[in-house]
């Protein structure tokens, strides 16, 4: 017999004397094959099953990976040591149904009706695909499910990108990387399925509750947002795996623009709590000095809190931003172009002084003869500040003739803001200062004058970008100067700020702003805290 022969019959063999089951995949050695053809009383077993039987008792999430559970409350230390979330104890009761096909995810009207419209197309009717189910199965949802249905809405929903005219080279400003983390992505996801909801059809944005069609989204958004903060205060106690400064930073930031982006009630709070832990760490030059600072999370939260701080009573302020010193203002605000609000360094750091002075004016903290002396030379710099030469220190503006259009749109917003909300008595010498024009300076007519100038940037502007939420805070500033204003003009400013709003990745903000300035012109009253009576963000 030769090799071949041999090892064929070899073979054969072996194959006689293994197990039937060769599904297993267990493949011995050839010893092994010879001591299991000599001795046939000894049998090989199949592949064991690792999963238990179908258990009934214990959390949804052990039930439905079939392990036994801890049954401890309110959640089962088996989930939290594996990793896993304890999805709780209690099983929706069996019901009779009627099963129509359906999207995993519950997204727009319309984009339903077209992925159904697409499905007719492909496979019939959606009716054909329906059954009558006796009964409701009594099993719990896979785990991870809400991970994988959010996955499933951006194959279907991709939020699109604002327009890139105004980008420096630096990234897209929208709230930090959530994705890393599967509580903030899931809760981002259900952000952006209320928010579209609130935009579809102009319904508008309803508080939580008001809305029968969005009651399981409001469910798992604060389910959500309440693992999301068990993060963040993991991350300050320096534990878990998002630790460490630069992770509580970006997780704290996370928990900032989920609340602006529904307009939730606790944003102040965050902001403050941001401020307080920055503080802790030494401040702003501090933490610029270690390596790879955080500008993203810093600038966002910076250029949100500190508008909004102009859209807000004085004496309910983000107080935080007052132990800043102008250097870290600069540092942090000046370090790339915030699409969303792409004011000059220069003239933030003014309507920050002009915000800060009111405050000081509300509560009484300062002297007439001190106040006229700092709005003086409040006004002066802003006077001084040229449009056309508009540079910054950190960053290069994008050649583009929008730029000086930007700047001169900016430069009359902060004047007309500063006009509105500092007493009459503080800028008559600088108004005075400006009598060559022929322009009269009684208050009146003053306001009118730069209400005028700065709609006329407005507009140019607003042909130019195609980033228009970069003009939202200077339309927000001439909505409430236009009090018994040209109803073209009125119409102007409530369409462009809507039609900020209703761009898929705007916040709730502009459209609050808007429902306060149009309440403000049906009473009547000019007052700027007539207007902004509660914390109100502006930027989009």
């Amino acid at each position: 017999m030769d090799r071949s022969q041999r090892t064929a019959a070899g073979a054969a063999a072996a194959s006689s004397s293994c197990p039937s089951d060769q599904g297993s995949g267990d493949v011995g050695t050839s010893s092994q094959h010879s001591s299991m053809h000599n001795n046939p009383a000894k049998k090989t077993t199949g592949r064991q099953k690792k999963w238990a039987v179908k258990v009934r008792t214990g959390c949804l999430t052990c039930r439905a990976r079939r392990i036994k559970c801890d049954e401890a409350k309110p959640d089962c230390q088996r989930c939290l040591k594996s990793g896993h979330t304890c999805r709780g104890y209690s099983v929706a009761a069996p019901a009779q149904q009627k099963r129509p096909f359906q999207l995993a995810v519950a997204i727009a009207p319309d984009i339903a009706r077209e992925y159904q419209k697409g499905h007719a197309t492909r496979f019939g009717p959606v009716e054909a695909h329906s059954q009558t189910l006796p009964r409701r199965v009594r099993e719990a949802e896979p785990p991870d499910w809400d991970y994988i249905e959010s996955f499933r809405y951006c194959k279907f929903l991709s939020p699109p990108h604002r327009h890139q005219d105004l980008d420096a080279g630096h990234d897209q400003h929208l709230p930090s990387a959530r994705t890393s983390v599967r509580p903030n992505f899931i809760v981002s996801i259900l952000s952006h399925r209320i928010l579209t909801a609130a935009k579809t059809g102009g319904r508008g944005m309803r508080p939580a509750g008001e809305d029968p069609t969005l009651t399981g989204a409001w469910e798992s958004y604060f389910r959500y947002v309440l693992q999301v903060i068990d993060i963040v205060n993991e991350c300050i106690s320096d534990k878990g795996p998002y630790g460490g400064y630069r992770g509580t930073f970006s997780r704290i930031v996370d928990l900032v623009a989920l609340e602006l982006e529904l307009q939730g009630v606790a944003w102040r709070a965050h902001m403050e709590g941001f401020l307080a832990f920055l503080e802790h760490y030494g401040g702003v030059q501090e933490v610029l000095r270690r390596p790879r600072p955080p500008f993203y999370q810093f600038q966002f939260l910076f250029v949100h809190g500190l508008a909004a701080n102009t859209t807000s009573p004085a004496h309910r302020q983000v107080s935080g931003f007052t132990k800043l010193t102008d250097s870290d203002i600069r540092a942090i605000v000046g370090s790339s172009m915030f699409i969303d609000m792409p004011c000059p360094t220069d003239l933030f750091l003014e309507l920050v002084h002009i915000t800060r002075l009111r405050v000081l004016v509300a509560n009484g903290s300062i002297l007439p003869a001190h106040t006229q002396t700092i709005a003086d030379t409040i006004f002066a710099r802003i006077d001084g500040f040229d449009p056309n030469r508009w540079t910054e220190r950190s960053y290069k503006l994008p050649d583009s003739p929008v730029i000086a259009s930007i700047a001169h749109t900016y430069k009359a917003a902060v004047l007309l803001y500063g006009i509105m909300t500092l007493p009459v008595s503080t800028f008559a010498p600088w108004s005075a200062s400006r009598g060559g024009n022929g322009v009269s300076h009684s208050y009146r007519h003053l306001l009118t004058a730069h209400r005028n100038e700065l709609l006329a940037h407005a507009r140019k502007a607003w042909t130019l970008l195609r980033s228009q939420s970069a003009l939202c805070w200077p339309l927000i500033v001439a909505g409430v100067a236009l009090v018994n204003g040209p109803p073209e003009d009125q119409e102007f400013v409530a369409s462009s700020i809507r039609t900020i709003w209703l761009h898929p990745n705007a916040y709730c903000g502009p459209i609050v702003c808007l429902d306060k300035i149009q309440a403000l012109w049906r009473s009547g009253k000019t007052g700027w805290e007539d207007c902004f009576d509660e914390p109100v963000p502006p930027v989009p």
